[in-house]
């Protein structure tokens, strides 16, 4: 276990033996990046309001990542190949500078963006096997392209106050869409 009471940029790749760590006290930084570690189980960072980039692949994460108090991401958001990650809290996101990509989780059930308004790069939520419910009641505009595609679980997708994919007073517009494939459910 261990315990960074408070940092600017979190990155931490490869770590053979590395199980547990906890930022308790950090509300804001340049990003957390976190690749390849196999080992690690646990990831606290519940204060934590606004930052860079968030990046979790290759773990050994279980349960719940948490950034529930998460308001503002001024960069991307990946979470990809967490075979043991069953929930991902950001509850709290209003807003995203760039992409936000949900990946070959195989035990992610549960995705909370319940916060979310807008998204101006392109989402992609794709071969997460156990994700059941996808639920974005703010989002009203996605800005670049959607794509859901192959989640074998998937039931139900509720964003009900979508207006746009795509902003239409650019060209942007002209290569947006939004993709729904291979989700048998």
């Amino acid at each position: 276990s261990t315990l960074f009471p408070s940092a600017t940029l979190f990155r931490c790749e490869d770590e053979e033996e590395l199980t547990e760590v906890a930022f308790r006290s950090v509300t804001q930084g340049r990003g957390v990046v976190a690749r390849g570690n196999p080992s690690l189980r646990r990831f606290v960072m519940p204060n934590l309001v606004e930052s860079g980039s968030i990046e979790f692949s290759d773990s050994g994460l279980e349960g719940t990542l948490d950034f529930s108090s998460l308001e503002v991401l001024n960069s991307h958001l990946n979470i990809s190949r967490n075979d043991n990650l069953r929930e991902v809290r950001l509850d709290s996101l209003v807003e995203t500078d760039q992409e936000i990509v949900f990946m070959n989780n195989a035990s992610l059930e549960t995705i909370r963006l319940d916060s979310l308004e807008s998204s101006p790069g392109y989402m992609s939520i794709s071969g997460n096997s156990s994700l059941r419910e996808i639920d974005m009641p703010e989002l009203t505009n996605q800005g670049r392209f959607m794509t859901l595609r192959d989640n074998e679980s998937l039931t139900t997708v509720r964003i009900p106050q979508l207006e746009s994919v795509g902003d239409p007073d650019t060209a942007q517009y002209l290569w947006s869409s939004l993709h729904l494939s291979g989700n048998p459910q």
